[in-house]
């Protein structure tokens, strides 16, 4: 089955796919004109550090807990560490894990500040040039 049918032409004025206005777009025409008008290109793909430090917890968690669990012995051994924890031990080991999270939660927001900061120097910096330009 192949599809024949002629696609139909967007009116004018429609935004473009990616949400731009149909008035900052540049023509495509392999011109000089239309090459200066294009915006300028993206700097890049953002580093998704949240992403990558959650990934590396949670690898380090599933590495640890493979390591224990696969060996008999280490499992053992675990299973009467947790049968002897106090109540009070269990708790502070709680509060432990607890204040880790938070500690990584407060490191992602600083490293999220830092990024945005950088982000809005970069903006400055290319309309500064774009302002130059013209």
């Amino acid at each position: 089955m192949s599809d024949t049918t002629p696609t139909i032409p967007l009116p004018d004025g429609a935004p473009a796919l990616d949400g731009t206005p149909a008035s900052a777009a540049a023509p495509v025409d392999g011109s000089p004109a239309s090459a200066a008008a294009s915006p300028a290109a993206p700097a890049g793909p953002r580093i998704r550090w949240a992403a990558i430090l959650w990934g590396t917890v949670f690898a380090v968690i599933a590495a640890v807990s493979l390591a224990v669990l696969l060996d008999a012995p280490r499992r053992i051994a675990f299973a009467e560490w947790i049968g002897a924890l106090s109540p009070g031990l269990a708790t502070l080991y709680g509060v432990l894990i607890l204040g880790g999270i938070v500690l990584l939660v407060g490191l992602l927001g600083l490293i999220r500040g830092a990024e945005r900061r950088f982000a809005a120097r970069r903006a400055a910096e290319d309309s500064a040039v774009d302002a130059g330009a013209h």
